[in-house]
């Protein structure tokens, strides 16, 4: 009996894609910055929307509030109340990024 060699072809380098090829590191942190940017320019339209709509969509997620606070006979209005200047803006800002 004979042995035979069997060759299984494997991927020849001008047929792997070219988003598929090896990359230096430098490359790979421009890749990286690349994305990171497009990410961040996807971002700004999306919270400048939240923005604009900030006292609909804080009306809307204090809107179990009142009830809640009507259920559990508890004195005086409903009302945010915040520790400092900033934390009203702070709400304001998280909110738009919902």
């Amino acid at each position: 009996m004979t042995s035979a060699e069997i060759q299984i072809p494997g991927p020849e380098r001008e047929s792997i894609p070219e988003h598929d090829q090896e990359m230096t590191f430098f490359q790979h942190l421009n890749e990286l910055r690349s994305r990171l940017l497009r990410a961040i320019l996807g971002l700004i339209p999306a919270v400048a929307v939240g923005w604009i709509f900030k006292k609909e969509i804080k009306d809307f997620l204090i809107a179990p509030l009142q009830p809640a606070w009507e259920k559990l006979n508890l004195p005086g209005e409903a009302v945010l109340r915040f520790a400092g200047p900033a934390d009203a803006f702070m709400m304001y800002m998280k909110n738009s990024l919902i």
